[in-house]
């Protein structure tokens, strides 16, 4: 799987953009919506974009692992975790581009 990072995308939207706004603008403007939805999953707040997906959070229940390099059991607490639901029209986009 090829991988990506925030700078790409943030090269991606100032190839776009440029030259209306700077590079320094989209970085801004692309940290503040990560570190709000951040914040947002923080609150407890679900998050919909139409035609994307979902953002929410989901309690995990503690449980019991097994450590695999020294076989000891160990306990893992409980937590929330974030999770993400694609839309359906995103899931679509993406196999159709795959299997092609």
């Amino acid at each position: 799987m090829k991988t990506k990072k925030r700078i790409d995308l943030i090269n991606r939207i100032v190839d776009k953009l440029s030259p209306k706004y700077t590079k320094k603008d989209i970085k801004i403007i692309v940290n503040e919506v990560f570190d709000t939805i951040t914040e947002y999953l923080e609150e407890g707040y679900r998050l919909e974009f139409r035609g994307f997906g979902i953002f929410n959070t989901k309690p995990r229940k503690e449980k019991t692992g097994v450590n695999p390099s020294t076989r000891k059991t160990i306990h893992i607490p409980a937590r929330i975790v974030p999770v993400f639901k694609p839309a359906k029209n995103l899931k679509e986009k993406v196999n159709k581009k795959r299997s092609q």
